[in-house]
Order: structure tokens, then sequence, then C-alpha cells
């Protein structure tokens, strides 16, 4: 597998040197340096490296837009029974996959 992923990277022309963000800019060279940083740290290949969902909310890309310290989280769970009727069908993967195919 190894293999496969150095001749990807060679095909872009990505060498250890050069930063992810630096791999984005290239594809988005208008884009701001904060959402290529968000960007770079979401997609990244190895999961141990990855960004958290709260680590992501709480990026600097979001300053202007998150007002609070601590996003709220809801007190109850959400009740989806209103979109289905019978929630058995749900543990049906024959149902589940019709439905993501309908979906797309």
């Amino acid at each position: 597998m190894r293999n496969y992923l150095v001749s990807n990277e060679t095909k872009l022309g990505i060498t250890e040197n050069i930063s992810p963000i630096d791999v984005w800019k290239q594809k988005f060279p208008q884009a701001n340096e904060l959402a290529l940083d968000l960007l770079s740290k979401l997609l990244c290949f190895n999961a141990k490296k990855r960004i958290t969902v709260r680590e992501a909310i709480q990026h600097d890309y979001f300053k202007e837009i998150i007002m609070l310290e601590t996003p709220p989280v809801a007190q109850v769970k959400f009740n989806w029974d209103w979109e289905y009727k019978n929630t058995k069908l749900l543990s049906s993967i024959p149902f589940v996959k019709k439905l993501i195919y309908m979906e797309s």
C-alpha cells in the first residue's frame, strides 16, 4: 500500500518538505489562510493527527462567528420518530441501504 501512496505523492509533486497547507494553497490559491489550515487539519490522512469536531469548532477560522466559550450541547436526545414511522426498520441493513440510495 505504501508504494501506492508514494507514487501518488510523486505524481502530485508532493515531497516530505512540502506542508499540507502548501498543497492546499496550490489547489485553492485565493483561499483564506485559516481556511486552508482548518482544511489540512480536518482532511489529515493519519487519524491520530486529525483534529476532533470540538477542536474544529474552536479553530480560529470560526473565531468571529463562535461567541461562546463552550458550544451548546443538547440536554435531551433528539427524537427522530417523526421522520420514520417504524424505527425498527432502521436496524434492517437492506432498508438503510435503500434510504441511502434514495438520498443520493
